[in-house]
């Protein structure tokens, strides 16, 4: 529509709006083409190419070697075929539509306490980090096993199990301001855009006394 979003509609008997992919999940501004592969939508614009299922989202762009302008597409068989300025590119819809997990491993690197460096066995995760009570703000970096597109990977945390996954940040990093006293089960989500695909994991147990 003309705000961005994209709809999907089911029309054999009645007009009804099945699912509603909002804009912020597209990126890109101006859609170029539409097309549909075996329940995946495929959107180009500006910025590359979305293919959408059931929520999840796959994003490919000049990282994986598609520059822009995308002007055209047409699907035969499992292959999409591109059009560009300079030709057209070949994408195996098979391929992309069922990949492989890239990330499988989340590694704690620095702890910063109060704005200084921290070194402990608590840093390789062998022993629970207890804090005192003016010890409380803290800075986590950590990192993945490598990945081929690292632009790619957007990260999430949370303090506590019960609690929500904070926004996405494409910082491989936590800063957590003035903790009140407490018990933290802190763990991180990696959202990997390449492949629609996510994997947590716990990274550290600490404690503000």
């Amino acid at each position: 529509n003309e705000f961005g979003d994209v709809f999907i509609v089911n029309d054999e008997e009645n007009y009804e709006v099945v699912k509603k992919i909002p804009r912020a999940r597209i990126q890109g501004n101006t859609i170029s083409f539409l097309k549909e592969y075996q329940g995946n939508l495929i959107i180009g614009t500006e910025k590359g190419l979305t293919v959408y299922e059931n929520g999840n989202s796959i994003f490919l762009n000049s990282e994986q070697g598609l520059e822009q302008p995308l002007l055209s597409a047409e699907v035969k068989n499992d292959t999409l075929f591109l059009g560009s300025n300079n030709g057209y590119y070949k994408i195996d819809l098979k391929a992309v539509t069922n990949p492989v997990p890239l990330v499988d491993q989340i590694q704690l690197k620095d702890i910063f306490i109060n704005n200084s460096e921290f070194s402990s066995g608590a840093a390789l995760g062998e022993e629970k980090l207890n804090l005192a009570h003016n010890e409380n703000t803290v800075l986590l970096k950590f990192s993945t096993n490598a990945h081929p597109f690292p632009h790619k990977l957007k990260y999430q945390y949370r303090l506590n199990p019960k609690e929500d996954w904070s926004l996405p940040s494409s910082n491989p990093e936590i800063f957590l301001p003035f903790l009140p006293a407490n018990n933290y089960e802190v763990a991180v989500k990696v959202l990997d855009e390449s492949t629609g695909l996510s994997y947590s994991q716990p990274l550290l147990e600490m404690s503000v006394l």
